[in-house]
């Protein structure tokens, strides 16, 4: 299956030595062609949602899926929905907005959340907070 982000395609197949579903930049590929083999794979796919995967991944980095709750002020709201859809549990609580969401945990999730700043943050669960604390330390360290 190709699909597409905003700025580039991907093959999404099923990888047989894995036994799961991978991406691959199709600029990154050179001879492709189609064959007409059966696919492998195919449970796999079975309940397989396309903008559902787009919308937990960041730069179609991959990670471990966790469903995350960030909260963040009520202005913020269309910057989340943008990211992750419009399918997301969100609720007003205090004053704040609180969403949980499903994402790949990876680098460019963490830069996402850093590049909105101090307004966001993930409240659960607690290891996903200290990954991306401790990303965010090794990074400051680098600019030490």
């Amino acid at each position: 299956m190709l699909i597409s982000n905003e700025e580039n395609y991907y093959l999404v197949a099923y990888d047989e030595a894995a036994e799961k579903i991978k991406h691959y930049r199709v600029d990154n590929m050179s001879g492709i062609k189609v064959l007409k083999e059966s696919r492998l794979g195919e449970e796999q796919y079975k309940d397989w949602n396309p903008a559902e995967y787009m919308s937990r991944t960041f730069g179609m980095y991959g990670g471990h899926t966790e469903d995350v709750s960030l909260v963040f002020p009520a202005h913020l709201i269309g910057v989340v929905i943008d990211r992750f859809g419009k399918d997301i549990s969100i609720r007003t609580i205090d004053g704040k907005m609180k969403a949980r969401v499903k994402v790949a945990v990876s680098p460019p999730f963490f830069g996402w959340l850093a590049g909105i700043g101090k307004e966001i943050q993930i409240q659960s669960p607690e290891s996903v907070r200290t990954e991306y604390t401790e990303w965010l330390e090794t990074l400051l360290k680098e600019y030490k």
